[in-house]
């Protein structure tokens, strides 16, 4: 991935520490992107895969 030093990544679903979405932004992070990332708690508390209560923060 080319440098991405001063730019800005927005992750959408970021909310489980295995998901595609975290793994995106610690692939973006890596090339040097800042990121801003959200997770919905309502959410994951009743759908999908659950909720990772110590996850993201």
């Amino acid at each position: 991935m080319n440098s991405l030093r001063g730019k800005t990544a927005i992750v959408t679903g970021a909310s489980r520490s295995n998901g595609i979405g975290t793994a995106i932004c610690l692939a973006l992070a890596e090339a040097g992107a800042d990121i801003f990332f959200t997770h919905w708690i309502p959410f994951d508390e009743t759908a999908g895969n659950g909720l990772e209560r110590e996850w993201p923060q």
